[in-house]
């Protein structure tokens, strides 16, 4: 049974696993260190459960075309702290939190 995972729905990866290559970040115009970002897209592939994400809407209807065909999604992910970052991420590796 496929698992429909609408915007909005909160989300976590079904293993942990590496960060893949091709996993990048929405610029956020210098709000969050570069080396903070990595370190929670690092965490996120890694299942940390102090962290929260969720699907978010891609409003560029091209892009969001793009990952649909890639099989992937753009998932927001916040620590605790506040720190909020926006990664790609695969779709078949993503399951409701």
């Amino acid at each position: 049974m496929k698992q429909e995972l609408a915007v909005g729905s909160r989300v976590k990866l079904t293993a942990p696993m590496d960060v893949p290559g091709w996993c990048e970040y929405d610029d956020d115009r210098g709000r969050v260190s570069k080396h903070a970002k990595d370190v929670i897209r690092e965490r996120f592939f890694k299942c940390d459960p102090k962290l929260t994400s969720e699907i978010v809407h891609v409003a560029n209807e091209t892009e969001r075309t793009r990952l649909r065909r890639a099989g992937r999604t753009k998932v927001r992910v916040r620590l605790p702290s506040g720190d909020t970052i926006i990664i790609t991420v695969e779709l078949e590796k993503l399951t409701k939190a």
